[in-house]
């Protein structure tokens, strides 16, 4: 099968997973959603031309990171090709896939198959009312990737159709209400990251950045403000120098997934 999944990790959850899928499919090329766009510019559209195109990414916010949201605008697509995704999530996906079959509709294509699994949750005691509230909301908790990979590989070969997946009406509703102010609130969130005096000045941070957010300027690290709120910069950091002003950090990195693996730049 000649096909071609682009992914966005920060954690190394949608990495593994679509490197699974792509074993199991044969023939299908990975590449990464913020390379392809660091290639050909943000504004640049991309010739997707495989006969099969996978997505694979997390979900922030119960929706699509910015990031994936912009590059699919820029993806050129026909109805004659085959898209499928894949959404990993701790648990609650809500409507994420739907809002990505929206958006190909609206490009003149269609997801022809979507699918959510569950990945190294780091939910807490401490989370924010909101999260508890629509997490506990949600009854449909999603199989594992390691659970569900036969089925979406399958579906994938034989180019069945799968309704995109959502998570249950309640957490959908309240979810989806307030990742129509995420994309915003998460461009600004590198405010809240303050730099404690360990830092080393490695430039790991700045080599994992999907946005390239951080620059080291005159022997300091600089953010600008375009931030994913993806965490690579702190999960990634080898001295955990990088820290919240507000809130607490749950440190988490796919186990199967190395350093080398999330590199940019």
């Amino acid at each position: 099968m000649t096909g071609r999944i682009y992914y966005f990790t920060a954690t190394g959850n949608s990495i593994y997973i679509a490197r699974q899928i792509a074993d199991r499919l044969g023939r299908a090329e990975l590449i990464s959603i913020p390379a392809a766009i660091g290639q050909t510019g943000a504004d640049t559209p991309i010739d997707a031309s495989a006969s099969v195109i996978g997505l694979v990414f997390p979900v922030y916010g119960w929706g699509m990171p910015r990031i994936v949201a912009e590059f699919v605008e820029t993806l050129r697509l026909s109805r004659k090709q085959y898209v499928f995704a894949v959404a990993t999530c701790g648990g609650t996906a809500a409507t994420t896939l739907p809002q990505l079959q929206k958006q190909l509709r609206q490009k003149g294509t269609n997801l022809d198959a979507g699918f959510t699994v569950r990945e190294g949750s780091v939910a807490s005691a401490n989370d924010p009312a909101i999260i508890r509230l629509v997490r506990g909301l949600n009854w449909k908790k999603p199989g594992t990737g390691q659970e569900r990979l036969e089925e979406i590989v399958e579906t994938v070969k034989a180019r069945r159709k799968h309704r995109p997946e959502s998570s249950a009406l309640p957490s959908d509703l309240l979810g989806g209400l307030f990742h129509r102010g995420f994309p915003r609130m998460a461009k600004n969130s590198d405010q809240n990251l303050m730099i404690g005096e360990q830092c080393s000045l490695c430039g790991i941070c700045v080599r994992v950045c999907p946005r390239g957010n951080i620059t080291i300027e005159e022997s300091r690290l600089v953010r600008h403000h375009n931030c994913e709120m993806c965490g690579a910069c702190y999960q990634w950091c080898p001295k955990k120098a990088i820290n919240l002003q507000k809130g607490e950090i749950h440190y988490y990195r796919h186990p199967e997934v190395k350093l080398k693996d999330i590199l940019l730049r």
